[in-house]
């Protein structure tokens, strides 16, 4: 039986967490080792709203930008609990609490629905052709952008 895992919907968070990990696992300070992985602990929609904030005595205490997303921490507390473990064997548990903070960046704009490029059909992977697919629209929407902020061509009047 194999015990591969499917692979993730984003790529480039797949090597970003094979290139944190080491790190994190290496590090010899706590909070640096949970700091290096907290995006891939949390996930990257929860990791914008709450972040670790010290380790004291087995416990590692969370602070949330509002009490919805503390709330959410919470329901989450077992499975973040496990993650972290991995990090910090010392942990017991997590405390979580909610701290004045500047709001969190807004999220970002929804990508227009990416259509097949003709000159990707040869690609044979799915993901890869997506990928390619995705950098050439977004190629071609910033040098539409280009275009349309660009000064108007001087006129040469004899």
């Amino acid at each position: 039986m194999s015990s591969r895992r499917p692979p993730p919907a984003d790529p480039l968070a797949a090597v970003l967490s094979r290139l944190v990990e080491p790190l994190a696992t290496r590090a010899s300070d706590p909070m640096r080792r949970v700091t290096l992985a907290w995006g891939e602990v949390c996930g990257p929609v929860l990791a914008r709203h709450i972040e670790p904030l010290a380790f004291e005595e087995g416990v590692l205490h969370i602070g949330a930008r509002h009490p919805q997303w503390r709330d959410a921490a919470f329901q989450q507390r077992e499975v973040l609990t496990r993650a972290l473990r991995r990090h910090l064997p010392g942990l017991r548990f997590i405390r979580l609490v909610t701290v004045d903070g500047p709001p969190p960046p807004p999220p970002a704009p929804p990508r227009p629905a990416v259509v097949a490029d003709p000159r990707t059909e040869g690609i044979a992977d799915p993901a890869l052709r997506g990928a390619f697919d995705a950098l050439l629209a977004a190629r071609a929407t910033r040098e539409s952008e280009e275009d349309e902020a660009a000064p108007p061509a001087p006129t040469i009047r004899p």
